[in-house]
């Protein structure tokens, strides 16, 4: 993203994607935790109670949310002793917040997430200078990545 910015190349982008697919596949075919992590992205119910544990909790608590959520506080912390999903004061954030203020609480955050990315975006245009316009377009994509990638993984869209 910072190359393209700075030199207004199309071209870095692709060959940035070009290149990141193929170390994911070859990160695949090489590392067995990988490979794991993928399996479980696909069919988490496989192993429901084990590798797959994490992921199959956080579909759970997404549709025990349902439309405005169990309400603040009042998300299933407990499961005879156990935390349900193990990081989800950390990886799993979004699937909190969706279980205790529903589908409409989590678009509003990710729309509020939207809206800080788009307003860093407009400073990055706006900046008088190279060195300004580089460290806002910076610090958003940073933050609009790593929301994207925490959320998506959350939904299942993505491997975790």
């Amino acid at each position: 993203t910072m190359l393209f910015v700075a030199t207004g190349r199309r071209s870095y982008v692709l060959i940035g994607l070009v290149l990141f697919l193929a170390g994911a596949y070859v990160a695949y075919l090489l590392f067995p935790h990988v490979h794991v992590r993928v399996d479980n992205w696909i069919n988490p119910f496989a192993d429901p109670s084990g590798n797959g544990y994490q992921t199959v909790q956080a579909l759970y608590a997404f549709g025990r949310g349902g439309l405005f959520g169990e309400g603040l506080g009042q998300g299933l912390p407990l499961i005879s002793g156990h935390i349900p999903i193990p990081a989800i004061e950390t990886d799993f954030i979004f699937t909190a917040i969706a279980e205790e203020l529903g589908l409409v609480g989590a678009f509003a955050l990710l729309a509020l997430a939207a809206g800080l990315v788009a307003r860093g975006l407009r400073i990055a245009i706006l900046a008088r200078d190279d060195f300004g316009s580089l460290m806002a377009v910076g610090l958003t994509t940073s933050l609009g990545l790593q929301t994207l990638i925490i959320v998506a993984g959350n939904a299942k869209l993505i491997p975790l």
